[in-house]
């Protein structure tokens, strides 16, 4: 099983390495599926965020204006819909892709949801899937991958070596 999450420590802002790590890998042809988290420059809303779709790039927004002092959860549930469906498409593309590549195992996920399934699923078809983990996290991502996952610290060059070792890269 080609499976592995990038493992930091809470306050670390994997979104941007994920980022690195996608524009190499397409650099070198790497066909990439999945779905990445960007936080949003909007002074007014600290917590904006977007869904990137790959290889699209087509782009969702994963939070919603609930107001200033809003204090429910701002998640967007058909943002995380969408591009779960979005995903199971591409994996079902001819060709399939080469890395499954989704930002993060997280809260939803260690609930059963978010894009859990996706990643069992491109697991089950034999896809390498590479994600990001918050410390917080880790034991449900433990729970979930049954020993199955390589944690990689979160540095380019380690991903790098995954991908090479795992076939993305060649």
């Amino acid at each position: 099983m080609k499976l592995a999450a990038l493992c930091y420590p809470k306050g670390f802002y994997a979104d941007d390495l994920l980022f690195a790590l996608l524009t190499h890998l397409q650099k070198e042809g790497v066909r990439v599926a999945g779905a990445l988290q960007r936080w949003l420059p909007i002074a007014d809303d600290p917590c904006a965020m977007e869904l990137i779709l790959l290889p699209n790039g087509a782009r969702l927004p994963l939070s919603q204006a609930l107001g200033r002092h809003a204090i429910a959860c701002r998640l967007n549930p058909a943002a995380i819909a969408e591009a779960s469906a979005h995903i199971r498409c591409t994996l079902d593309a001819d060709p399939q892709p080469d890395l499954v590549l989704v930002s993060k195992f997280g809260e939803l996920e260690a609930q059963g949801r978010g894009f859990r399934d996706e990643i069992a699923l491109a697991i089950e078809r034999g896809l390498p899937v590479l994600t990001a983990v918050a410390e917080p996290w880790l034991p449900a991502w433990r729970d979930f991958a049954q020993g199955y996952a390589e944690e990689l610290p979160p540095t380019l060059p380690a991903l790098l070596t995954w991908c090479r070792k795992s076939g993305v890269l060649r």
